[in-house]
């Protein structure tokens, strides 16, 4: 995909021009940033600046790759841009926004509702039942590590509740091929679209998820969270207490994950992402 979204798109520079570039995120496409820098079209990247210097991670190199190349840049927190001012990246480079997901959040909530007319019965039913858990699991480093995939699976077969978890297709495969059993408390479905997985993370009890940006959307919402990952570019939701950390990579006391996780259900906290 990163080899050819660079050739790709250094031949459509080559025959069209344009006043910039902007890439969003820290995907695999926004290597296409190396094309932008070939041809030298100014680069603008939002959701820059974010780390959670853990260079096993992918995205890890992707964002730093483009932030670095860009020409202007549009951090979501003041924290951001130190990070990105600390590894030499001009202050004047850098523009300081705040989250547009409190923005998509807060403009589109009242849409969330219809979630529950676009769920599969089966989903529909365990969310009727109340108290259940969400779950999504798709980093690499997560599902291409077997110890780790067994490690998250048994948190989750660990948990008296019901867990809808829309699994990706990669996840899916992986758990197949390295014959891993999950617990008949969690229901696996297909991917789900963003309307009915806004309903079920507000009306889930908790969730866990290895996803900065569900991470994200819940800690604004209010929905404790179990982030499943070593370490993340968002450690706003540990500094209020919205999220407690799972990580794969050693041994954890899931019965204590859990607990700590639920006593967060009553606490109130800021949303740290701006307004």
């Amino acid at each position: 995909i990163v080899s050819s979204t660079v050739t790709s798109l250094y031949d459509h520079f080559k025959d069209h021009k344009y006043k910039a570039v902007i890439f969003l995120g820290d995907t695999n496409t926004v290597m296409g940033a190396i094309a932008a820098a070939q041809h030298n079209i100014p680069i603008i990247h939002i959701e820059g600046c974010m780390r959670s210097y853990d260079w096993r991670m992918p995205e890890e190199k992707y964002r730093t790759i483009v932030d670095h190349l860009s020409d202007r840049i549009y951090a979501y927190l003041d924290s951001y841009k130190t990070q990105g001012i600390n590894e030499g990246i001009g202050e004047s480079r850098i523009v300081v926004t705040g989250n547009p997901i409190v923005d998509i959040i807060f403009e589109n909530r009242h849409l969330f509702t219809q979630g529950e007319d676009l769920l599969e019965d089966s989903v529909s039913a365990i969310v009727q039942e109340k108290d259940y858990v969400l779950a999504t699991c798709h980093r690499r480093e997560n599902i291409l590590d077997v110890d780790s995939l067994d490690s998250i699976v048994s948190l989750m077969n660990s948990i008296d509740d019901k867990i809808i978890f829309p699994m990706g297709y990669k996840t899916q495969e992986q758990l197949s091929k390295l014959q891993i059993n999950i617990n008949e408390n969690v229901h696996i479905v297909d991917p789900i679209g963003y309307i009915e997985f806004m309903y079920l993370l507000e009306n889930s009890k908790y969730v866990i998820s290895d996803s900065g940006t569900v991470i994200e959307e819940a800690c604004i919402l209010g929905i404790p969270s179990i982030q499943i990952r070593k370490s993340t570019e968002r450690p706003e939701v540990y500094d209020v207490g919205a999220s407690v950390k799972f990580d794969p990579t050693r041994k954890n006391d899931n019965k204590k994950i859990v607990s700590e996780v639920i006593k967060l259900g009553g606490a109130k906290w800021g949303n740290p992402f701006g307004d």
